[in-house]
């Protein structure tokens, strides 16, 4: 195609080539006015003749030159439609009826990692993600028919495998007969928007420096949290901790030491919480925690636990230093049915402890506060119980069911505490339980049991077989069965008259595992029982498995065994099916001579309970033993 100044020397020629031949038209019948020979007209009429052509030539030149004109104008338009398309910023795929790739950008190329020499001939499901279902693409095309027009956001997939947003437009395009020749989609990776938006949306609901939820958020999980509960009947817990002279450090040691200080405390938070607990940051250095489905103990042991967390040692990158924290407890619903009452009763709660000194916790009520202080005094006092010689071991003699000869007695922890006096299992077992302090105190009856039976066995008295109970915690240590065994190579007792109690829930759970230790602790030689049998849900097939020589009856069946034939029912079934196994059976808490009376027609071996014998001191139960063998009392 000629350029732009070729074609401009063309128009030239053909103006002046047109006005040349126009000129000798026009001059031709000029002169022919004054010509008269016929010789000269021959001659007239040929000049006249190179007159038209070259006017005709002119002519023809000028129309030539407005066509390439024209031309020339349409490829500088394509041109420039083309260079806009190449360096659009969106990308642009075109299909053909098919809906198979025919043309691209740059910028397709450069968002999806794509070359154009890839693509060209398919389909563009070939950035599908797989992330969105089918219903979506369905939905897409099903729009596209109808209207000829879509658009929306699309999760496709670059060629490095990434996946990212898109905002997506579809448009169909027809031929003069209106029939679809080409789809066009003209995209845009909106990969920087979703990060801003994720970002505002970050910085309006979590803390910037722990990252954990805001007060603002907080309110929403409370919210969320109370129709929860309402539909459970279980409540939840709002613990809000602030750190005691937290100004210090950032006047001691900058904003910096500060701002680990208070990372740190979130770490460990978080640390204490399980799957469906907030923690939450509200402002400065106040924190507070959403725990779902707790009480009232269960709080206490929580916010003893965070109480131990925060004081343990911070190390501000050139000194260690510790601070300590003072925390208010809410509950819903008793303190609140709304977030902002919830919040407050938590903050007032908070108030009363740093008035009261500080490096504690204070529930919003005066009930609660009373029974959380009773729990703290417990829990706190446990931790020194055995060493400041505390607790004490009271031994209640087991009988035969017929003769009434002794035939072991149980071992059962006491706590004589200084100021609360003489302290029920019932009372401070839950809470050895619930602190981690049961495995302490087991090993601790374990030791004095063992020990007690060296002295009974070195002052020349008659052998007796103790029983101890083993918790949930103490059964699962891995080091049991060393530690029975070391306790009682130490002592040099004969393991026959030493006899481990399980519960019926410990027994059932963890089958391999329970099987497995049961039997390394049988082979040490001695004796283990099932204890309180019938009070959790018994596997037959699973109980036939177990090899412990006794099973213990549990006292909820015996307290009405006379009065009910349901109880005696299932009492006679329990030993019965005892008997069939092997087991050697006991009835414990036996307190009346019908129930003696009745156990003796069901064939008991044995029992346990006040109709013959109370728990006794070591030294009284020492006595007790001195004397001829008791018999029960009719």
């Amino acid at each position: 195609m000629p350029k732009r100044p070729q074609i401009e020397v063309l128009k030239v020629v053909g103006i002046y080539t047109a006005l040349a031949g126009l000129w000798i038209l026009f001059s031709d019948r000029l002169i022919g006015l004054f010509v008269a020979d016929p010789q000269d007209m021959i001659v007239l009429q040929s000049v006249k003749g190179l007159g038209f052509v070259l006017a005709t030539a002119g002519l023809l030149y000028l129309l030539i030159v407005r066509m390439e004109r024209h031309l020339l104008e349409a490829h500088d338009a394509l041109q420039l439609d083309a260079e806009v398309l190449a360096n659009m910023q969106e990308g642009v795929m075109v299909t053909d009826a098919d809906n198979r790739l025919v043309m691209v950008n740059r910028s397709f190329e450069r968002i999806t990692g794509y070359r154009a020499s890839e693509v060209l001939g398919q389909n563009p499901a070939i950035l599908n993600s797989g992330q969105q279902p089918t219903s979506f693409y369905q939905s897409l095309w099903a729009r596209l028919e109808s209207e000829g027009y879509w658009q929306g956001e699309v999760l496709n997939r670059r060629k490095s495998g990434e996946v990212y947003p898109e905002r997506l437009s579809i448009s169909t395009i027809l031929d003069s007969h209106g029939r679809l020749s080409h789809y066009i989609g003209i995209f845009t990776d909106t990969t920087d928007e979703q990060q801003a938006r994720e970002r505002i949306e970050f910085l309006a609901h979590y803390d910037t420096l722990t990252h954990l939820p805001n007060r603002s958020l907080l309110a929403r999980h409370i919210e969320e949290a109370i129709p929860i509960a309402d539909r459970s009947g279980n409540g939840f817990i709002l613990l809000t901790l602030d750190l005691d002279r937290f100004k210090l450090i950032n006047d001691g040691f900058g904003y910096g030491a500060g701002n680990a200080l208070l990372q740190e405390i979130a770490r460990r938070l978080r640390s204490l919480t399980g799957d469906g607990d907030v923690v939450a940051r509200q402002n400065s250095d106040e924190f507070t925690l959403l725990l779902r489905g707790r009480d009232i103990r269960q709080a206490s042991h929580i916010a003893g636990h965070i109480l131990d967390t925060v004081s343990r040692p911070f190390h501000t990158g050139t000194e260690e230093v510790s601070f300590t924290c003072s925390i208010g407890i809410a509950r819903y619903p008793d303190d609140g049915h709304d977030p902002e009452q919830l919040l407050r009763a938590a903050a007032s709660a908070l108030t009363l402890a740093k008035k009261e000194g500080r490096n504690s916790y204070r529930f919003h009520d005066s009930d609660s506060q009373a029974s959380s202080l009773h729990y703290m005094q417990l829990e706190h006092g446990l931790r020194h119980a055995a060493g400041n010689n505390e607790l004490l071991l009271y031994y209640q003699p087991q009988v035969d069911c017929r003769s009434g000869n002794l035939t072991g007695a149980e071992a059962l922890i006491r706590w004589q505490h200084p100021e609360l006096g003489l302290v029920s299992p019932g009372q401070f077992v839950p809470v050895a339980e619930e602190s981690g302090q049961i495995i302490a105190i087991g090993n601790w009856v374990l030791q004095e049991v063992v020990g007690q039976l060296h002295a009974w066995q070195k002052a020349g008295q008659r052998p007796v077989t103790v029983s101890i109970n083993l918790s949930v915690a103490h059964f699962r240590l891995s080091s049991l069965v060393k530690d029975v065994r070391t306790a009682l190579e130490a002592s040099q007792v004969d393991p026959s008259f030493l006899c481990l109690e399980i519960t019926e829930s410990v027994a059932m759970a963890d089958t391999e595992y329970t099987l497995d230790t049961i039997q390394a602790l049988q082979e040490l030689g001695i004796c283990l029982a099932l204890d309180d049998f019938g009070s959790g849900y018994s596997s037959f097939n699973y109980l036939r498995r177990l090899t412990v020589q006794k099973l213990k009856i549990d006292r909820g069946f015996i307290q009405d065994l006379v009065q009910s034939n349901r109880d005696l029912a299932i009492v006679q079934s329990i030993i019965t099916l005892a008997h069939s196994l092997g087991f050697v059976t006991i009835a414990e808490g036996v307190e009346t001579p019908a129930q003696l009376e009745s156990l003796r027609g069901m064939g008991c071996d044995q029992i346990q309970g006040y109709l013959f014998a109370q728990p006794m001191p070591a030294q009284e139960f020492q006595q007790w033993l001195s004397t001829p063998a008791a018999t029960t009392k009719d």
